[in-house]
């Protein structure tokens, strides 16, 4: 009986494909209006033969299932049996590989015994025999010129003379020996040296300092550090000096106003002087001779020269802002970052007169 209110309990005569549910007459009428009704036992039918056909089919499927099943089954059983067989094959010729490389091991244990004892012996007289010439040439080193060196100049070639004496204090020399020389600046960095060897006891050493302060000298020969090493050498600050003044102040070319960054071209000596006051950069040449310039809408706070010859600025504007020039002039682009360029010394003193 239809279960929906005010129906009655009428009988639920009918179906509904639309919805597939049974309905009465009146749901027929009033609820499933316009929708695909049919008896219920002919709805009931119709289902039957479709469940019958679905279940032919899954049948069907079974079958074929169970062969699949059959078949991975007895895949499954040889694979096994050949996979045993080739393991015990394995396993026979390992057996055999060990116990020949086994023996092999043992001839080669006792061949090798042989050859370390005689080569024992054999570098053990040579070690005697370095031990007593490196004693011979530690008491003929007696000392070196380097430390009676005075102070040499920051960035200035530098020049050190190694003479080795014998133990009478007469000038020896040794083609097999060994001479190495180190420098070490106060900041703890090594710098390279060159070594010229005169083939009769005397070793010119050539280097550069980089930094004032002091250098240590460190002195091996045949990898033994020489007593005393390493030796104290003063080194003196470079002193730059005036080379030459240009410019006036002013807003016009090659005047300045509030000069406040200057950089120099490594590629093409092109000076440039950023100035907050004209809000601008001029480019002068080496000799100081203007070439052209670069205004800004607002000052400038840092100039400096990229590797490929670009002027790269620092202006104060909407935040901090990097503009990038070619050194004719032209403008490039923007690089928007809170980078803060570093300042540069360079050996140039410029005289706003």
């Amino acid at each position: 009986m239809c279960l929906q209110q005010y129906q009655g309990d009428q009988p639920m005569e009918f179906y509904c494909e639309d919805c597939k549910v049974l309905i009465c007459l009146k749901c027929s009428l009033v609820r499933h209006n316009r929708h695909t009704i049919t008896e219920t036992q002919k709805a009931a039918q119709e289902s039957k033969m479709q469940m019958e056909d679905a279940v032919t089919k899954v049948k069907a499927e079974i079958v074929r299932y169970e062969g699949e099943i059959k078949k991975q089954t007895d895949l499954k059983t040889k694979n096994k049996i050949e996979i045993m067989n080739a393991e015990k094959k394995m396993t026979d010729t390992v057996e055999k590989l060990i116990r020949d490389l086994q023996e092999h091991e043992k001839k080669m244990k006792d061949k090798f015994r042989e050859i370390y004892e005689a080569q024992d012996k054999h570098y053990a007289t040579r070690l005697e025999n370095f031990e007593l010439v490196l004693t011979q040439l530690k008491s003929c080193v007696e000392r070196v010129e380097s430390q009676e060196c005075t102070e040499v100049d920051e960035r200035k070639e530098t020049h050190l003379v190694i003479v080795t004496k014998d133990s009478d204090g007469l000038q020896c020399y040794q083609e097999e020996d060994k001479v190495e020389v180190y420098i070490l600046t106060s900041g703890g960095d090594r710098r390279k040296t060159d070594i010229i060897d005169a083939k009769d006891g005397k070793y010119t050493v050539t280097y550069t300092p980089q930094c004032g302060r002091q250098n240590g000298v460190t002195i091996l020969v045949n990898g033994e550090r020489l007593t005393g090493s390493p030796w104290i050498l003063p080194v003196d600050p470079h002193q730059y000096q005036f080379s030459f003044q240009f410019g006036s102040k002013g807003k016009g070319r090659g005047e300045f106003d509030d000069i406040y960054d200057i950089d120099v071209s490594q590629r093409t000596g092109t000076i440039a002087v950023a100035e907050r006051g004209n809000q601008r950069i001029q480019l002068f040449s080496s000799e100081g001779k203007f070439q052209r310039e670069i205004r800004l809408d607002s000052g400038v706070f840092s100039v400096a020269f990229t590797d490929s010859g670009d002027v790269l600025t620092l202006v104060p504007k909407s935040g901090t802002k990097l503009r990038l020039f070619s050194e004719e002039g032209q403008f490039i682009k923007h690089i928007n970052d809170s980078i803060l360029l570093n300042q540069h010394s360079f050996p140039l003193l410029l005289m706003v007169v």
